[in-house]
């Protein structure tokens, strides 16, 4: 997902690889203040969105890394 401009995308947001795969998380604060939302993208283009907003952007990667943790990068593919 293409953030429209008034969304603001976090420090936090870059490529991650771990055992050789390499996906795209996105963190993205839209209008509403302590609302961050969560994106993960594989490279074969298979997206995971969180239906939960995150209070800070700090939260959202916690998740993500949580995520990574105990069930692995081949959940994102």
């Amino acid at each position: 997902m293409y953030p429209s401009p008034a969304n603001e995308i976090s420090s936090h947001s870059r490529d991650y690889t771990h055992d050789g795969v390499t996906v795209a998380v996105t963190i993205i604060r839209g209008t509403e203040p302590d609302r961050w939302r969560l994106e993960v993208m594989s490279r074969e283009g298979q997206l995971t969105e969180w239906s939960d907003d995150f209070a800070t952007d700090q939260e959202a990667l916690e998740e993500f890394l949580d995520v990574l943790q105990t069930e692995g990068i081949q959940t994102f593919l």
